[in-house]
């Protein structure tokens, strides 16, 4: 089988990144059944808003796993206009070339984008090819949610649009699957359908990264020389200082727990902003962006990951509380619904309202003090991450599920 992957916002083999999303995850296990994989992309890197080529190039990443990169203009923020002009493009792109290569047997365009979900579904009529639409995100939900507040009510008719053309491609899509129940929920929704055989739910998940010794020792001392101490008692955030997260609810919960350490590592827009409110405080960390040798070390030493979503964070199940599972420590989280009910049931971590920096330092004083529940609380995420969301578990359900709808396309 000859599947195509296309998603716009993640790391490719050619990055020079040790982190690996959704998509890789899936190609490698594509790859290792034996079938054939190609991952359409731009040629533009939206983490580090940089460039991979200048042109629309095709890349080989080794026998049976090509990599098709369309070219756009890049974009400077996450929530533009530009970046709307960007997935048009890629779009158009995909459309052009796609008519150039073996026509495959199965399609997954990621949602988001709109604009390319589009040009595969036609790309998938025209050539009898079923296009399955992977929901990632609530799009356009999500992206009204992050624009001024002032601009909000301009953006009516655009959300609109986007609406309408979301209702037509999940209508025409032959197989609808998504990261969570909530996110497969609302694409059914849109496509007017009860669910069916190809349809389902596969989560992100994560897996435990593998770190020579050398490496982890240098990440070991370059967390010393920044100030972390093992021996304290350590929360840990790790991801994009963006719109999604309120890292102001840390900081100010930090200022409450001066016996606790706080170490908050990642990148984005709203880095400079923590760094401001965190200006003189000794217990609050900010390593900026690391890979995986010192994102490893640091779960190995945490008591607690920090999961703060902003009030307006539309996820369901995001990938941060399973590499937390995965490390074998609780969650403290503020975001609602599919993540609050998991942790609830499964007594693995502890859910506080979005915002309330007082109730997220109530929530881990309450850990700090009571080690032996800490301890059970991380060993029942441990356990639940093996069972549900380690990506051995996953992305071969996820190949098997790719197959099935191309066979039953096909027939």
């Amino acid at each position: 089988m000859t599947a195509w992957l296309c998603h716009l916002g993640e790391t490719l083999p050619i990055d020079g990144s040790e982190r690996v999303f959704r998509y890789g995850h899936l190609a490698e296990s594509l790859w290792a059944a034996g079938h054939r994989i190609v991952r359409w992309a731009p040629t533009f890197e939206h983490f580090r808003k940089v460039f991979r080529a200048r042109e629309n190039t095709r890349v080989e990443v080794r026998d049976r796993y090509d990599l098709e990169l369309l070219h756009g203009r890049g974009y400077r923020r996450n929530t533009s206009l530009g970046r709307i002009m960007f997935h048009r493009r890629i779009a158009w792109q995909f459309s052009r070339r796609a008519t150039q290569l073996p026509r495959p047997d199965v399609l997954l365009a990621s949602m988001p984008t709109p604009e390319v979900c589009q040009a595969m579904i036609k790309y998938g009529e025209a050539n009898g090819v079923p296009v399955v639409v992977d929901v990632r995100d609530l799009w356009p939900d999500a992206f009204a949610s992050h624009l001024p507040a002032s601009i909000q009510s301009l953006a009516g008719p655009l959300v609109r649009l986007w609406g309408r053309r979301n209702e037509g491609v999940f209508r025409r899509a032959a197989g609808i699957v998504a990261i969570s129940q909530t996110y497969l929920d609302w694409g059914l929704r849109h496509a007017g359908r009860a669910l069916r055989a190809s349809d389902g739910v596969f989560p992100i998940g994560t897996c435990q990264d593998v770190c020579s010794s050398a490496a982890l020792a240098e990440a070991a001392a370059s967390l010393h020389a920044v100030g972390v101490d093992p021996k304290s008692f350590l929360c840990v955030f790790a991801g994009s200082f963006g719109s999604h997260f309120d890292l102001s609810m840390v900081v100010e919960a930090a200022r409450q727990l001066p016996d606790v350490q706080f170490v908050l590592c990642g990148d984005g827009p709203g880095l400079r902003a923590v760094r401001r409110m965190a200006m003189g405080m000794q217990n609050v960390i900010l390593p900026g962006w690391t890979e995986a040798p010192v994102t490893g070390t640091l779960m190995d030493w945490a008591d607690v990951g920090l999961a703060p979503y902003a009030s307006k964070a539309t996820m369901s199940l995001p990938n941060k509380p399973f590499e937390y599972f995965c490390a074998g420590i609780p969650v403290v989280s503020s975001l609602t619904g599919e993540l609050a009910e998991l942790l609830q049931t499964h007594r693995c971590g502890v859910s506080v309202p979005p915002g309330d920096s007082a109730a997220l330092a109530r929530a881990i004083r309450a850990l700090k003090e009571n080690p032996g529940v800490r301890e059970e609380m991380g060993c029942r995420a441990q356990r639940l991450f093996e069972a549900e969301f380690h990506t051995d578990r996953i992305y071969p359900r996820f190949v098997d599920h790719l197959v099935r709808v191309a066979r039953e396309g096909t027939e």
